[in-house]
């Protein structure tokens, strides 16, 4: 916490998950029946640094704790952050592969949790200052020492048991009457989805009216739930986010490396994206454009956007845009509609 934050900004800070409601409106947070208690893992977001969490049955919610001081209701409110996340506000957990993750025993050691309160979904994330998407590492390895605690133990074999099912268990037993739970992206473990999930890398331009003012470089990854886009600024954008998406297909007048006058050379994908927790508390916001270039693949990539859009209701259309010269940014035409739409 920024140590110059005053009592109005630092309780703002401490109490951005309750979305401006009471805590009184929500379940007891501080008994020390916990389902789960996690050992000191990585935080990103919304602190960065070493911390914890436990999460509370029933119709509580998780606490976030930074620093090795909370523990069990006990915090150090000088020096560290408590952060307390109700059940009900969270909209969905995905967990992919950490960055830093290497493959052993055929799955990944290193795992990035990410748990999107219901406040920033869509664009609200870049639009909102709060609530922060909760990002943390978590550390594959097999079998329960004492390093994790809870009542969630007692009913498992723990030497079956690895940390990451462990987590996952947990987390889905509090969601799943909630009708939600745990996506889980892995490249070496099949997953059942239809259509499949895939990923690709691609640049993010800058988003008119909202912090996200510069390019920025990551991973696009199409989920059962939605599209989620893991870069240092987190998006994730369920279905009633998404209001249309495009590919459009860029045409190089200047390229010389293929026999077509114009051939394609790139290409990108616009989204319209909404803010839906505060469009069903009845502010009126507008949609936000989002511009992703140099989705690489493309051409491979093409077919699995285009399945995954139509299956799952999205506005869809082809686009092309000319270039005098793409690798100089000389454009020659406007968007219009794919020449040849079976590209």
């Amino acid at each position: 916490m920024d140590p110059n934050l005053n009592d109005q900004a630092r309780r703002q800070w401490n109490m951005q998950y309750f979305l401006g409601k009471d805590p009184s409106e929500f379940g007891e947070f501080g008994s020390d029946a916990y389902t789960l208690i996690s050992p000191q893992v990585e935080f990103i977001a919304p602190f960065a640094g070493w911390g914890h969490l436990e999460l509370k049955g029933g119709s509580g919610g998780m606490r976030l704790c930074s620093g090795p001081g909370n523990v069990l209701g006990i915090t150090d409110q000088g020096e560290d952050d408590l952060f307390l996340l109700p059940w009900d506000h969270v909209e969905q957990v995905v967990i992919v592969p950490d960055p830093s993750s290497k493959v052993v025993n055929g799955a990944d050691d290193m795992l990035r949790v990410f748990i999107i309160p219901t406040g920033a979904t869509g664009v609200s994330a870049v639009t909102k200052q709060y609530p922060q998407i909760v990002q943390f590492k978590w550390h594959n390895r097999r079998g329960i020492d004492g390093s994790i605690r809870g009542t969630m133990l007692d009913m498992r074999d723990l030497l079956k048991e690895t940390h990451f099912s462990i987590l996952r268990t947990a987390l889905d037993e509090e969601l799943g009457p909630l009708g939600k739970g745990v996506l889980v992206y892995t490249q070496h473990a099949k997953t059942v989805s239809k259509p499949p999930l895939f990923n690709c890398s691609a640049v993010l331009s800058p988003i008119m009216g909202t912090f996200l003012t510069e390019k920025s470089e990551g991973s696009l990854l199409f989920l059962p739930s939605g599209i989620i886009w893991l870069a240092d600024t987190v998006l994730y954008l369920p279905f009633n986010s998404l209001k249309s998406l495009h590919l459009l297909f860029i045409r190089d007048e200047a390229s010389a490396t293929a026999e077509d006058r114009s051939p394609i050379v790139a290409m990108g994908m616009i989204l319209s994206v909404t803010e839906p927790f505060y469009e069903a508390q009845g502010h009126a916001v507008g949609a936000k454009t989002l511009h992703f270039t140099n989705i690489e693949n493309f051409a491979s990539v093409e077919p699995s956007i285009q399945n995954y859009s139509l299956a799952h209701g999205i506005n869809f259309m082809k686009l092309e845009q000319t270039f005098y010269d793409y690798a100089q940014g000389q454009m020659m035409t406007g968007y219009m509609p794919l020449a040849d739409p079976a590209m």
